[in-house]
C-alpha cells in the first residue's frame, strides 16, 4: 500500500466514536449554514426552509442531505415557489428535474441561475499521519497572506478564486509547502465553514505526485484539531484526485450538497 493512502472504509469497520462526534459537529456546521436544526436530517423527508439571511455565501438555493433527510435552504423571494413543486422522496430533490424550474423561475424574473448538484462533505474518521517530505518545507501563514495571494488566482481551490470577497472574513490560517530553494508548491487552505474549519488545496501542476497535497491536508487537520475546531473537506463528485485526498487523510463522506446560484462565467 502507498505511504499515507489508508483502505477504503476503514474507518467505518469497527465502531468509532470519534467520528461518530465529528459526523455530528458537521451536522451541526450544516445545519447552520442551512438555517436548520440538526434534527431535519434525519427525518426522511424534505424539510423546505427559508436560507439564513445573510447567508454564509452567496447561494438562492441549496440543499443538504445526510441520506436520511434532505433540507432546502431558499431564498424567501422562492420559498413559496418551491414548497408548491416538493417531491414525494426527498432524495429526489436532488434530481434535475425538481431544480429545472427554479432556474426557469429565475430566468422569467430576470436573473440566470445555475444548479450544481455535485459535492461531497467530509468528517474526520480519524487523525491523519504525517508522511515525510524531504524535499520540501512548510510554513503556517495567516489571513493577511491568504487575501494577498487569493488575487492571484492561482490556488483557487485553497483560497477561492479573485472575486469572492466573501471570504476575506472567513479565512483561518494556510499550510504551504516550499521547495528548497523557496518556490511556492502547495497551499492547503483552512477557513469558516459555518463554524467548521473547512480545508481547500491546491497543487501547482509541476508538483503533482510527489504527495503534496496529503502533506498539507494532514498538517492542516492536525491544527486544527490541536485548536479544538472541527475540520471539514468537501469537493466535487468528478473530483477524483480530490476525493482520494479526503480518504487519505482520514476523512470519510458523510454528505451531499446541491446548489442554485446566480450563474457566474466559467473558472479554470
Amino acid at each position: 500500500m502507498l505511504a499515507g493512502l489508508r483502505p477504503l472504509g476503514y474507518a467505518s469497520a469497527v465502531p468509532n466514536s470519534f467520528f461518530e462526534a465529528q459526523r455530528t459537529a458537521v451536522a451541526a456546521g450544516m445545519a447552520r449554514e442551512v438555517g436548520c436544526d440538526p434534527s431535519q436530517f434525519g427525518v426522511e423527508a424534505l424539510s423546505v426552509v427559508p436560507r439564513p439571511e445573510p447567508p454564509a455565501w452567496p447561494f438562492t438555493m441549496m440543499l443538504c442531505t445526510f441520506g436520511t433527510g434532505t433540507v432546502l435552504a431558499v431564498d424567501p423571494e422562492y420559498l413559496d415557489f418551491m414548497r408548491e413543486r416538493r417531491p414525494t422522496k426527498h432524495f429526489r430533490a436532488f434530481n434535475q428535474s425538481f431544480l429545472a424550474p427554479i432556474v426557469a423561475e429565475g430566468a422569467r424574473r430576470g436573473t440566470k441561475l445555475a444548479a450544481n448538484t455535485g459535492a461531497i462533505g467530509y468528517a474526520l474518521a480519524a487523525p491523519p499521519d504525517i508522511v515525510p517530505s524531504g524535499e520540501f518545507r512548510f510554513e503556517r501563514v495567516g489571513p493577511e497572506w491568504m487575501t494577498a495571494e487569493r488575487a492571484s488566482g492561482v490556488f483557487h481551490n485553497a483560497l477561492g478564486h479573485p472575486p469572492d470577497d466573501y471570504r476575506d472574513g472567513q479565512y483561518h490560517f494556510a499550510i504551504l509547502a516550499r521547495t528548497e530553494a523557496g518556490e511556492l508548491a502547495a497551499v492547503a487552505g483552512a477557513y469558516d465553514s459555518s463554524g467548521m474549519h473547512e480545508i481547500g488545496v491546491d497543487v501547482l501542476r509541476a508538483f503533482r505526485g510527489n504527495g503534496l497535497a496529503n502533506a498539507v491536508v494532514a498538517r492542516a487537520t492536525l491544527a486544527i484539531l490541536e485548536a479544538g475546531e472541527t475540520p471539514f473537506y468537501s469537493c466535487g463528485v468528478t473530483n477524483i484526485r480530490s476525493q482520494r485526498t479526503a480518504l487519505a487523510n482520514g476523512f470519510l463522506p458523510v454528505c451531499s450538497m446541491g446548489y442554485v446560484s446566480p450563474e457566474e462565467p466559467d473558472r479554470e
